[in-house]
């Protein structure tokens, strides 16, 4: 019992090692994101949704592949400019883990406006605060690191699944 109780603390540390979940491969149920957008779409099936005078640009494209007990972790970001959102315009960052959409972005035009007009939705949110939507996803209002104040709608779940890997295997 001696030698149980001794070896149990590796055990435990060997089996939690390879618990790392690939990020946006777990649970499918698709959030709601911005402007009909979900949560687990892929690339192909964002696209095909673009209005057709959209301008797609690619943002990053990088693989890492699995090693170890750590998961796959391909990230790939693409930015549509001239995209709209509740008659504003402005540009849409898309954020994808493994295939699977988690985090949308936008950048309008008219920030102040556009936050008037998110708020006649039901949505009230202000400099730098964020907003947990029915617990799925996190609406945020945030700079980002060029000084463009922007609106963003992530995962919850997938965000969880990022954060973890990053922890573990970055």
């Amino acid at each position: 019992m001696k030698n149980f109780l001794t070896l149990l603390p590796i055990v435990i540390i060997l089996l939690g090692c390879g618990g790392i979940v690939e990020p946006g491969s777990g649970q499918k149920s698709r959030t709601k994101l911005i402007a009909g957008f979900s949560s687990h779409s892929i690339p192909q099936e964002v696209s095909a949704s673009m209005p057709a005078l959209t301008r797609i640009t690619v943002l990053e494209n990088s693989r890492h592949p699995a090693r170890g007990d750590c998961p796959r972790f391909d990230i790939y970001t693409i930015a549509a400019s001239g995209w709209s959102h509740l008659g504003f315009s402005g540009t849409l960052e898309l954020n994808f883990v493994n295939e699977a959409l988690y985090r949308t972005s936008f950048y309008p035009d008219s920030i102040e406006a556009y936050l008037n007009r998110l708020e006649t939705t039901g949505l009230k949110i202000s400099a730098q605060t964020t907003v947990v939507n029915n617990s799925s996803a996190t609406i945020r209002y945030a700079t980002n690191w060029n000084k463009q104040k922007y609106v963003s709608w992530t995962d919850r779940k997938i965000s969880e699944e990022l954060k973890s890997w990053i922890r573990s295997c970055a």
